[in-house]
C-alpha cells in the first residue's frame, strides 16, 4: 500500500496581487488581508496559480487609461475586447496600456453591439 506524505507550504508573511497571507485558517485555506483592508479566506491552490489576487476589489476598481476612468467591463465595449481577454491579460501582468493598446486574434475580440458602442460614446 502506498501512502502519498504531503509537505506542507507554509505561506504566512507571503504576497500574491493584492492579498497578504496573515495565518492559516483550516487545512488548505489561508486567511489573507486584502490591499483594501478586507480580510478573507482562501485556497492555499489559487494563491499559488494565481487564480485569485484580491476579495474582489480588483474586479470592482475602475481602470484609468489616458485620463479616462472606467470599469473593465466598460473598456470591453469600448475597444472590442472581450472582457475576459483583459482581466487575464491584466492577471499575466500586462500594464493597461499594453492591454488596450496592443491588436487582438481575431477569435478574441467581441461583437460590438450598437447600442452598447453608442451608450459609450455618449459617456467619453
Amino acid at each position: 500500500m502506498l501512502f502519498w506524505s504531503v509537505r506542507k507550504i507554509d505561506l504566512t508573511g507571503k504576497r500574491f496581487g493584492r492579498l497578504t497571507v496573515v495565518r492559516e485558517a483550516d487545512r488548505g485555506i489561508w486567511w489573507c488581508r486584502c490591499k483594501c483592508s478586507k480580510d478573507t479566506e482562501v485556497r492555499g491552490c489559487y494563491l499559488r496559480r494565481g487564480s485569485t489576487q484580491s476579495c474582489g476589489c480588483l474586479r470592482r476598481d475602475p481602470l484609468t487609461f489616458q485620463g479616462i476612468e472606467r470599469s473593465i467591463s466598460e473598456w470591453a465595449a469600448f475597444t472590442g475586447i472581450r472582457r475576459e481577454t483583459i482581466y487575464s491579460r491584466l492577471r499575466a501582468g500586462w500594464s493597461i496600456e499594453d492591454v488596450l493598446k496592443r491588436p487582438v486574434a481575431p477569435q478574441l475580440v467581441a461583437k460590438k453591439d450598437d447600442a452598447v458602442a453608442d451608450h459609450m460614446e455618449l459617456r467619453s
